[in-house]
Protein backbone atom coordinates (compact mmCIF):
# COMPACT_ATOMS: atom_id res chain seq x y z
CA UNK A 1 0.00 0.00 0.00
CA UNK A 2 1.91 2.98 -0.74
CA UNK A 3 1.61 6.57 1.51
CA UNK A 4 -1.73 8.11 -0.84
CA UNK A 5 -3.76 4.75 -0.42
CA UNK A 6 -3.16 4.96 3.29
CA UNK A 7 -4.09 9.01 3.71
CA UNK A 8 -7.24 8.10 1.71
CA UNK A 9 -8.32 5.26 3.53
CA UNK A 10 -8.02 7.11 7.10
CA UNK A 11 -10.51 9.59 5.90
CA UNK A 12 -13.41 7.23 6.37
CA UNK A 13 -16.96 8.66 6.72
CA UNK A 14 -18.26 8.41 10.09
CA UNK A 15 -14.90 6.96 11.22
CA UNK A 16 -13.26 9.02 13.59
CA UNK A 17 -9.11 7.60 12.35
CA UNK A 18 -7.29 10.32 14.95
CA UNK A 19 -8.45 8.99 18.28
CA UNK A 20 -8.60 5.47 16.86
CA UNK A 21 -4.82 5.75 15.78
CA UNK A 22 -3.99 6.95 19.16
CA UNK A 23 -5.47 3.74 20.80
CA UNK A 24 -3.26 1.65 18.67
CA UNK A 25 0.08 3.86 19.18
CA UNK A 26 0.28 5.07 15.43
CA UNK A 27 0.29 1.74 14.12
CA UNK A 28 -1.67 2.28 11.08
CA UNK A 29 -0.92 -1.30 9.30
CA UNK A 30 -2.78 -2.49 12.70
CA UNK A 31 -5.74 -0.15 12.30
CA UNK A 32 -6.40 -0.68 8.82
CA UNK A 33 -6.11 -4.27 9.13
CA UNK A 34 -8.35 -4.64 12.14
CA UNK A 35 -11.18 -2.52 10.26
CA UNK A 36 -10.74 -4.91 7.79
CA UNK A 37 -11.84 -7.57 10.33
CA UNK A 38 -14.75 -5.80 11.56
CA UNK A 39 -16.23 -5.20 8.35
CA UNK A 40 -15.27 -9.27 7.82
CA UNK A 41 -16.75 -10.07 11.59
CA UNK A 42 -19.86 -8.20 11.50
CA UNK A 43 -21.56 -8.95 7.41
CA UNK A 44 -23.90 -10.79 9.43
CA UNK A 45 -24.59 -8.59 12.65
CA UNK A 46 -27.56 -6.53 11.10
CA UNK A 47 -29.76 -9.66 10.39
CA UNK A 48 -29.25 -10.99 13.67
CA UNK A 49 -29.50 -7.69 15.26
CA UNK A 50 -33.23 -7.44 13.84
CA UNK A 51 -33.78 -11.56 14.66
CA UNK A 52 -32.75 -10.91 18.45
CA UNK A 53 -35.06 -7.84 18.64
CA UNK A 54 -38.27 -9.26 16.97
CA UNK A 55 -37.74 -12.81 19.34
CA UNK A 56 -37.74 -10.61 22.17
CA UNK A 57 -34.27 -12.06 23.13
CA UNK A 58 -33.04 -9.07 25.22
CA UNK A 59 -30.57 -10.17 27.25
CA UNK A 60 -28.64 -11.29 24.15
CA UNK A 61 -29.56 -8.37 22.01
CA UNK A 62 -28.00 -6.35 24.72
CA UNK A 63 -24.56 -8.41 25.36
CA UNK A 64 -24.55 -8.09 21.13
CA UNK A 65 -24.90 -4.00 21.35
CA UNK A 66 -22.19 -3.48 24.42
CA UNK A 67 -19.82 -5.42 22.36
CA UNK A 68 -20.54 -3.18 19.17
CA UNK A 69 -19.85 -0.46 21.89
CA UNK A 70 -16.99 -1.84 22.68
CA UNK A 71 -15.29 -2.49 19.27
CA UNK A 72 -16.65 0.12 17.59
CA UNK A 73 -15.30 2.88 19.87
CA UNK A 74 -11.69 1.36 20.08
CA UNK A 75 -11.96 1.68 16.34
CA UNK A 76 -13.22 5.29 15.88
CA UNK A 77 -16.57 3.96 14.38
CA UNK A 78 -18.40 6.63 15.95
CA UNK A 79 -21.71 5.96 14.62
CA UNK A 80 -21.79 2.76 15.30
CA UNK A 81 -20.75 3.21 19.13
CA UNK A 82 -23.81 5.73 19.94
CA UNK A 83 -26.72 3.58 18.56
CA UNK A 84 -25.13 0.63 20.13
CA UNK A 85 -24.59 2.98 23.66
CA UNK A 86 -28.40 4.03 23.66
CA UNK A 87 -29.79 0.41 22.64
CA UNK A 88 -27.61 -1.08 25.73
CA UNK A 89 -29.13 1.90 27.85
CA UNK A 90 -32.58 1.17 26.91
CA UNK A 91 -32.80 -2.61 27.27
CA UNK A 92 -30.92 -1.87 30.58
CA UNK A 93 -33.28 0.77 31.79
CA UNK A 94 -36.41 -1.91 29.98
CA UNK A 95 -37.48 1.16 27.70
CA UNK A 96 -39.68 -1.09 25.60
CA UNK A 97 -40.52 1.52 23.25
CA UNK A 98 -37.59 2.37 22.40
CA UNK A 99 -35.77 -0.93 21.76
CA UNK A 100 -37.53 -1.79 18.58
CA UNK A 101 -36.36 1.51 16.55
CA UNK A 102 -33.12 1.27 18.29
CA UNK A 103 -31.97 -2.12 17.26
CA UNK A 104 -33.51 -1.32 13.48
CA UNK A 105 -31.21 2.11 13.88
CA UNK A 106 -28.17 -0.39 14.86
CA UNK A 107 -28.59 -2.84 12.17
CA UNK A 108 -28.71 -0.15 9.78
CA UNK A 109 -25.96 1.62 11.30
CA UNK A 110 -23.43 -1.58 11.06
CA UNK A 111 -24.67 -2.64 7.60
CA UNK A 112 -23.50 1.13 6.00
CA UNK A 113 -20.26 0.64 8.48
CA UNK A 114 -19.45 -2.94 6.70
CA UNK A 115 -19.89 -1.34 3.11
CA UNK A 116 -18.52 1.91 3.54
CA UNK A 117 -15.23 -0.27 4.90
CA UNK A 118 -15.40 -2.62 2.04
CA UNK A 119 -15.42 0.40 -0.57
CA UNK A 120 -12.70 2.32 0.75
CA UNK A 121 -10.42 -0.19 2.43
CA UNK A 122 -7.88 -0.46 -0.19
CA UNK A 123 -7.68 -4.28 -1.49
CA UNK A 124 -3.98 -5.04 -0.50
CA UNK A 125 -4.55 -4.15 3.34
CA UNK A 126 -2.68 -6.50 5.44
CA UNK A 127 -4.99 -8.82 6.83
CA UNK A 128 -5.12 -9.07 10.75
CA UNK A 129 -3.02 -11.95 11.23
CA UNK A 130 0.05 -10.64 9.24
CA UNK A 131 0.07 -8.08 11.48
CA UNK A 132 3.19 -8.55 13.91
CA UNK A 133 2.21 -7.79 17.48
CA UNK A 134 4.87 -7.37 20.32
CA UNK A 135 4.29 -10.29 22.99
CA UNK A 136 2.24 -8.81 26.25
CA UNK A 137 3.88 -8.17 29.49
CA UNK A 138 3.28 -11.33 32.12
CA UNK A 139 1.85 -8.92 34.81
CA UNK A 140 -0.28 -7.09 32.85
CA UNK A 141 -2.11 -10.26 30.76
CA UNK A 142 -2.40 -12.12 34.45
CA UNK A 143 -4.63 -8.91 35.42
CA UNK A 144 -6.68 -9.38 31.98
CA UNK A 145 -7.07 -12.95 32.28
CA UNK A 146 -8.23 -12.89 35.78
CA UNK A 147 -10.47 -9.98 35.41
CA UNK A 148 -12.20 -11.77 32.17
CA UNK A 149 -12.08 -15.27 34.84
CA UNK A 150 -14.11 -13.18 37.22
CA UNK A 151 -17.22 -11.87 35.31
CA UNK A 152 -17.50 -15.00 33.38
CA UNK A 153 -18.00 -17.10 36.34
CA UNK A 154 -20.48 -14.18 37.29
CA UNK A 155 -22.04 -14.33 33.85
CA UNK A 156 -21.43 -10.42 34.10
CA UNK A 157 -21.78 -8.39 30.66
CA UNK A 158 -18.31 -6.30 31.75
CA UNK A 159 -16.82 -9.73 30.27
CA UNK A 160 -16.88 -8.04 26.92
CA UNK A 161 -15.22 -4.92 28.31
CA UNK A 162 -12.25 -7.59 29.69
CA UNK A 163 -12.56 -9.80 26.63
CA UNK A 164 -12.12 -6.71 24.58
CA UNK A 165 -8.82 -5.58 26.53
CA UNK A 166 -7.47 -8.81 26.62
CA UNK A 167 -7.53 -8.34 22.30
CA UNK A 168 -5.33 -5.70 22.75
CA UNK A 169 -3.04 -7.94 24.59
CA UNK A 170 -2.95 -10.58 21.95
CA UNK A 171 -3.16 -9.78 18.87
CA UNK A 172 -1.11 -11.83 17.44
CA UNK A 173 -2.29 -14.34 14.41
CA UNK A 174 -1.70 -17.12 16.63
CA UNK A 175 -4.72 -15.99 19.19
CA UNK A 176 -7.25 -14.72 16.30
CA UNK A 177 -9.56 -18.47 16.26
CA UNK A 178 -9.25 -18.68 20.33
CA UNK A 179 -10.43 -15.01 20.66
CA UNK A 180 -12.93 -15.31 18.31
CA UNK A 181 -14.22 -18.59 20.05
CA UNK A 182 -14.47 -16.87 22.95
CA UNK A 183 -16.63 -13.75 21.40
CA UNK A 184 -18.96 -15.98 19.66
CA UNK A 185 -19.38 -17.88 22.74
CA UNK A 186 -20.42 -15.26 25.07
CA UNK A 187 -22.49 -13.54 22.21
CA UNK A 188 -24.63 -16.62 22.14
CA UNK A 189 -24.67 -15.82 26.39
CA UNK A 190 -22.58 -19.51 26.83
CA UNK A 191 -20.39 -18.08 29.61
CA UNK A 192 -19.87 -21.44 30.75
CA UNK A 193 -18.49 -22.60 28.20
CA UNK A 194 -15.96 -19.48 27.46
CA UNK A 195 -14.87 -20.15 30.89
CA UNK A 196 -14.00 -23.64 30.05
CA UNK A 197 -12.66 -22.31 26.54
CA UNK A 198 -10.22 -19.61 28.46
CA UNK A 199 -8.85 -22.06 31.28
CA UNK A 200 -7.90 -24.42 28.54
CA UNK A 201 -5.84 -22.06 26.34
CA UNK A 202 -4.51 -20.96 29.71
CA UNK A 203 -3.28 -24.10 31.29
CA UNK A 204 -2.08 -24.92 27.16
CA UNK A 205 -0.18 -22.14 26.93
CA UNK A 206 0.95 -21.57 31.01
CA UNK A 207 -0.47 -18.20 30.84
CA UNK A 208 -0.82 -16.69 34.66
CA UNK A 209 -3.92 -15.19 36.44
CA UNK A 210 -5.82 -18.16 36.13
CA UNK A 211 -7.91 -21.35 37.73
CA UNK A 212 -6.75 -23.07 34.74
CA UNK A 213 -2.84 -22.05 34.65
Amino acid sequence: MNGQDTAACLQLPGVETASALVRLGQDKALYLASLRAFAEAHQATPERLLGLSRDAELQALRLLAHALKGEAGNLGISAVESVAGRLDAAIRSQAAGEIGLLAQSLASAVADCVQTLQAHLPADALPISAVACPAPDATTLASALGTLEGHLAERRLEAMDALDRLQDLLAGPEDRDFLAGLRSRMRRLQFGQALELLRQEASRLGWPGTAGS
